[in-house]
Parts: structure tokens; sequence; C-alpha cells
């Protein structure tokens, strides 16, 4: 896969492209009913028909969070910890002479 992006006529993408489109999942319409079926399916079978049962079962099944996702939950967290920490000492900062400093940036926040 990595190598036919260097061809000049691509046909290798081209080909694998309108492989996928003939694809029933690869259009949402026809994704939503498949979904939608295979609930019921897993409803009949396993939840005695139970629509509500199987969905939430379905829903909450490996639901672990991606490491990922943590790394960026982690870093806009503590880069809102920060500014708000930076903000709150700009409000509150004075300079060597005991008065406020009215700068720029206290000004601004």
């Amino acid at each position: 896969m990595k190598v036919h992006f260097e061809l000049k006529d691509n046909v290798i993408d081209k080909n694998l492209q309108t492989y996928i489109d003939k694809m029933h999942f690869a259009h949402r319409k026809n994704l939503a009913f498949m979904i939608q079926d295979l609930k019921w399916f897993y409803a009949d079978k396993f939840h005695s028909g139970s629509i509500d049962k199987a969905k939430s079962k379905l829903e909450t099944f490996n639901k672990k969070m991606r490491r990922s996702d943590l790394a960026y939950i982690y870093f806009f967290g503590g880069m809102s910890c920060t500014m708000t920490f930076m903000g709150v000492s700009f409000l509150f900062l004075n300079n060597q002479d005991g008065k406020e400093y009215n700068g720029v940036m206290v000004s601004s926040l």
C-alpha cells in the first residue's frame, strides 16, 4: 500500500476506492440499517427482544479509554490549568513599588 503512491497512474488506489464504494458499509444510510438490524438480532437472541437492554449492553461493551484520547485530555487539561494559573497570577501581580501592575496583560484579562 505504501509503494503504490509512487505510480504515475494510481490504478491500485482507484480500484480499491471503487471496491469500497460498492460495499454496503460505505454509505451512511445503509450503515444505519445494518446497525439497527444488528441491535434487533442481538435483542432477539440474547435479551428476550428488549431493544433497550441490547442497546445499552452493546454501547457499554469495550468502552475503555484509549491512550491517545487520554494523552489529549491530559495535555489540554494541563494547558487549561496553566493558563488559568497564569491569568490569576497576572491579575494579582504587583511591581516592586507595591502598586498594582496595570500593563497590557492585566488590562486584557
